[in-house]
């Protein structure tokens, strides 16, 4: 469902957009998702939809579901053959993955506008970058900021604080683009004000302390939050 009145709100004039990878730019999570289900199904166990969506987003989620199903299968599971087939599934169907619709033309809209863009992501720099490099999205931005850089990642501001000291750019100047409630937390907590445009497996998640709440990057609503002006990129370094 989405928010109304998109300009309702007087900010100050926007000069970077920064957006979160997984979810997002592609849809990392229903492969994630579909990863679990298929591991639950080849050890016969019954997958929860409402159990992953409680955990959802947490590296410990992982391990405790890697440990409730060793709890249940006993001795004989291998929780590193688990583990690593699992994670080599979730890399498949990524790789078959194709950007978000409306991404490639918000960001290039973005780049025309004058507006500097960063990647905000709690995965590390080995999964984001490469798959960037793969959808031809990589060297539109002009910051890369990944998990592994941080103390704490979502949803702790650190990430987004982070960006925007790379690209030069106060709070209040930047506009996030979040697919979860997490990442919401985390630029709220960093002073940005936050578009969500949830994917399949977070649209259910609580998005109320949004700017606005999209369906995709279709919606021409988010280039009225984004703003900018038509003089190309001057910030970046």
């Amino acid at each position: 469902m989405l928010s109304a009145e998109p300009g309702r709100t007087r900010r100050p004039r926007t000069r970077a957009v920064l957006l979160d990878f997984d979810g997002l730019i592609m849809d990392t999570e229903s492969c994630l998702l579909r990863s679990w289900a298929e591991e639950y199904e080849r050890v016969g166990l019954p997958f929860s939809l409402a159990d992953w969506r409680r955990d959802f987003g947490s590296d410990p989620g992982h391990q405790q579901r890697l440990t409730a199903m060793s709890e249940r299968l006993g001795a004989g599971f291998d929780v590193e053959m688990c583990r690593e087939r699992r994670w080599q599934r979730h890399q498949e169907l990524a790789t078959a993955e194709a950007a978000a619709p409306g991404v490639p033309e918000f960001l290039e809209w973005a780049a025309v506008r004058g507006l500097a863009s960063a990647v905000v992501s709690s995965s590390p720099r080995s999964w984001v970058v490469p798959h960037l490099d793969r959808l031809g999205l990589l060297a539109g931005f002009d910051a890369v900021c990944t998990g592994d850089e941080v103390r704490n990642r979502k949803p702790a501001p650190d990430l987004f604080l982070l960006a925007l000291d790379r690209l030069g750019v106060p709070a209040e100047a930047a506009v996030a683009f979040e697919d979860s409630s997490i990442g919401l937390a985390a630029a709220t907590a960093a002073g940005v004000p936050c578009v969500v445009v949830p994917n399949p497996v977070t649209r259910a998640q609580d998005f109320t302390a949004a700017l606005y709440v999209a369906e995709s990057f279709a919606d021409p609503a988010l280039r009225t939050f984004a703003g900018g002006s038509p003089a190309g990129r001057t910030i970046v370094r």
